[in-house]
């Protein structure tokens, strides 16, 4: 409570009165205003009353001093309901000042309006405040909405000063904050929970149809025949040779002979041969330049496609089929998913930066490069951020496990918020970056759906 700034009625026995700076006197003759003196020395009362043929001479002479009020107002609460029906409660605390500081003669009307009982009048005053700041949130707020109001970060923003109205003042607030709406948290919880739940349903369905045209595939291949256990062993080790050669652009020797190579391409060979040697039932779809994506996700989980792919002499992988014709890009490892709008494809690439291309809703092609780096969750991570910026859309992310011996790094998407996109198509995109991601990684490292 605001209290003490004014004092009196005091009876006038001097012939002179000082009046401090910020302070204002009011006189009153027989308990009536009759004159108001601001900062500064006054003599000649008595001589003034006594030339007012009005009053006698026995008249009384009494003084209202008004003083510096307190610089900050008390914390007022009040209850504002907004536009959309949600319920807040605002606190504020404002800077104040007197009105008869800069304009003694405001005092006039204070004691008009509210007599001359110090009580009284700071009792108004208080109240006129409080009505004022009230009247300000509710002005200020009730045509906003829920969201409007909590995105801003400085609520004062929000507030409209009110015009001057009553002896004390409001020059400016001090703090404001709003509370929030429990009935709309819990409505943001539950879209949320929706919107993952969506993302989630989209990517078990990209899975299952992952899984079942995976099954097509190795279904056709067991259809070719199979060949005796003998006759395989025997053209096995030939075939090797040869597709392996072939697709590496070296001599049948040399593969042969891994030790003759040079070391650049000896953890290159080996992998490409491992995959040959576990995939036998592959190798005559080699010769057919419509090989099915099954090997063509093979082939890319090591940065090498059989029909699109040429080795220099430096030893770099070049894509050779790229619209702007650089070459020169090492790629490490690759992995082609089926999304919503073509192929994607996850790279993981020598490179100091990541970078994308393409986006949501058109046509190809569609790829993330993500720069290789000692951390398979880094990696993860940044190759999800390109993925949502190709989508369009915030991704948010926990990581479960980092990568060490005991197994692979875990990521988990927690929450996915669409932009201007439909967000079923935003879902499939997500759902199939998971997988291409998941196969670039190769294990090192997993993204998962944060259940």
């Amino acid at each position: 409570m605001i209290n003490n700034w004014v004092h009196g009625p005091d009876a006038v026995t001097e012939k002179t009165i000082d009046v401090f700076e910020g302070t204002v006197v009011a006189l009153l003759r027989n308990g009536e205003i009759y004159d108001v003196r601001g900062p500064g020395r006054h003599g000649g009362l008595w001589r003034a009353l006594n030339e007012d043929r009005r009053l006698p001479i026995i008249g009384s002479l009494t003084k209202l001093t008004f003083d510096r009020v307190p610089g900050v107002s008390d914390l007022i609460t009040t209850q504002v309901r907004l536009s959309d029906g949600s319920t807040v409660n605002v606190t504020v605390q404002a800077a104040i000042a007197a009105s008869w500081e800069h304009k003694p003669e405001a005092v006039l009307d204070i004691v008009r309006r509210y007599g001359v009982n110090p009580q009284r009048i700071q009792e108004n005053a208080q109240l006129d405040l409080d009505d004022s700041l009230r009247v300000m949130v509710h002005e200020s707020l009730r045509n906003l909405t829920h969201n409007e109001v909590h995105e801003v970060s400085d609520y004062q923003s929000l507030m409209r000063i009110p015009a001057p109205r009553g002896p004390l003042i409001v020059e400016r607030l001090v703090s404001c904050t709003v509370s929030r709406d429990a009935h709309e948290e819990q409505y943001g919880t539950t879209l949320r929970d929706a919107r993952i739940a969506r993302v989630r349903a989209g990517i078990e369905a990209q899975l299952d149809g992952f899984r079942a045209e995976n099954q097509n595939h190795l279904a056709a291949i067991r259809q070719q025949g199979e060949l005796k256990r003998r006759a395989i062993e025997a053209q096995a080790q030939a075939e090797l040779d040869v597709a392996t050669a072939k697709l590496l652009g070296i001599g049948t020797i040399d593969v042969r002979y891994p030790d003759q190579r040079a070391a650049r391409l000896a953890a290159q060979y080996e992998m490409v041969r491992s995959i040959f040697a576990d995939n036998m039932d592959l190798l005559p779809l080699l010769a057919d330049p419509n090989y099915t994506p099954v090997l063509a996700g093979l082939f890319g989980s090591i940065g090498l496609d059989p029909a699109h792919l040429t080795t220099q002499a430096s030893g770099q992988i070049a894509l050779t089929s790229r619209p702007n014709g650089q070459h020169g890009v090492r790629v490490f490892r690759r992995a082609i998913a089926k999304g919503p709008c073509g192929s994607q494809e996850a790279l993981l690439v020598e490179a100091d930066s990541d970078r994308y291309v393409g986006s949501i809703g058109t046509e190809g092609p569609h790829r993330l490069l993500v720069g290789i780096g000692d951390d398979p969750v880094d990696v993860a991570l940044r190759a999800l951020r390109s993925a949502a910026n190709w989508s369009g859309a915030k991704v948010a992310v926990r990581v479960l496990d980092r990568a060490s011996g005991d197994g692979p790094g875990r990521v988990a998407i927690t929450r996915v918020e669409e932009g201007d996109s439909d967000p079923d198509l935003v879902a499939s995109a997500i759902g199939s970056w998971v997988l291409a991601i998941n196969a670039m990684l190769g294990g090192s490292a997993e993204v998962v759906l944060d259940a």
